[in-house]
C-alpha cells in the first residue's frame, strides 16, 4: 500500500512560510481533498518536482496524458495524511470546493498574501498578449473565491478592476478577474515575484518581458510631486496645462491623463493604456 505512506515532511504544514502559502494557492486552484486524501495535479512538472521535494513525498508521481493532441500531460501527487488534510481545511480548501471555495483570509498573515496569490496565479492564471494588448487574468468557478482574489490584488496594488462572469456555449460558466496593460500587469508581476521565492518557470518567463517593459516605460501626463508624496496628473490642451488631480500611484495619474486625452483629442489621442479606451475612441 505505497499510496498510503504519504509524506515525510509534515512540519511543512505547521509553519508560517512563503513556501507554504504558495503551496496553499496551488491547492486552492488545482488541488483536492477527500477525507484524509490530498492530491494535486499540474501540467508543469517543475512545480510538481518542487512540491515533491518540499513535502518529502514518498509515493510515485503519476501521469495522465492529455485526451487530445493539444492537451498537455498532467502530473499528480497523491497521498494520505490526516494532519495535512486538516490544515488545508483550516484555511478553506475543502472537499468538493469547485463552486464553493472561499479561503479563510483572516487566518493568512497579510504579509503572506502575495505568496498565496503567486500560487493561485500559477494554478489558474494566464497571460494574454494577442487581443487589444497585454492582460493577465485569474479564473475560478467560485464567485466568492475570485472576489477574494480581486480584493487582495486591488488593495495591494491600488487597482480598480472587477470580476466578470463568462458564460460558455455548453451552459456552464466561470468567473474572471482581469488586469490590463503593461504598467499594471508589470506591477502585478513585480509584486508576486519580488524576492528569491519559488514560482512556476513558464509563467515567470511569460511575465519577464512585461515586467521589464513596465519598469522602463515613461507614462504620459504623470509627474511625481515630492512635497505632496503623490503623483500629479495634467494634460496640455491648446498650449494650456490643465490640472487633473493628485493620485497615489503613477498609473492612476496616467489613467486620469488618458481619460482627458480621449475627451479632448478623440482618435488622435496618444494614450498610456490604449487597450482600456479602444471602445471610447471608436465611439467618438
Amino acid at each position: 500500500m505505497t499510496q498510503n505512506r504519504g509524506i515525510e515532511n509534515v512540519q511543512f504544514y505547521r509553519e508560517i512560510t512563503p513556501d507554504f502559502f504558495y503551496y496553499l494557492g496551488l491547492m486552492a486552484t488545482d488541488g483536492s481533498l477527500s477525507g484524509r486524501s490530498v492530491q494535486l495535479g499540474l501540467t508543469d512538472k517543475d512545480v510538481i518536482d518542487w512540491v515533491v521535494q518540499k513535502l518529502g513525498y514518498l509515493n510515485t508521481v503519476t501521469e495522465s496524458p492529455g485526451k487530445k493532441v493539444q492537451h498537455r500531460t498532467r502530473y499528480w501527487v497523491r497521498f494520505h495524511n490526516r494532519e495535512a488534510a486538516n490544515v488545508l481545511r483550516f484555511y478553506g480548501v475543502k472537499d468538493r470546493k469547485t463552486y464553493t471555495l472561499r479561503v479563510n483570509l483572516h487566518d493568512i498573515p497579510i504579509g503572506m498574501y502575495r505568496h498565496f496569490i503567486r500560487g493561485v496565479f500559477d494554478g489558474d492564471g494566464s497571460i494574454n498578449t494577442k487581443k487589444h494588448g497585454v492582460e493577465a487574468y485569474i479564473t475560478s468557478r467560485s464567485s466568492e473565491f475570485i472576489t477574494q482574489i480581486r480584493d487582495i490584488i486591488n488593495n495591494a496594488l491600488h487597482f480598480g478592476y472587477d470580476v466578470t462572469r463568462v458564460d460558455r456555449t455548453n451552459g456552464t460558466h466561470y468567473f474572471c478577474y482581469r488586469m490590463y496593460g503593461v504598467p499594471h500587469v508589470g506591477r502585478f508581476g513585480r509584486w508576486i515575484y519580488e524576492g528569491d521565492y519559488y514560482r512556476m518557470s513558464r509563467k515567470k518567463a511569460e511575465l519577464a518581458g512585461i515586467i521589464e517593459e513596465a519598469s522602463a516605460r515613461k507614462l504620459r501626463g504623470a509627474y511625481w510631486k515630492k512635497d505632496k508624496h503623490k503623483w500629479r496628473a495634467q494634460i496640455k490642451v491648446d498650449r494650456k496645462c490643465i490640472f487633473l488631480g493628485y493620485y497615489k500611484t503613477e498609473e492612476e495619474a496616467a489613467q486620469a491623463y488618458d481619460k482627458a486625452a480621449v475627451k479632448h483629442f478623440g482618435r488622435r489621442a496618444i494614450l498610456n493604456f490604449p487597450e482600456l479606451h479602444c471602445g471610447d475612441c471608436l465611439e467618438l
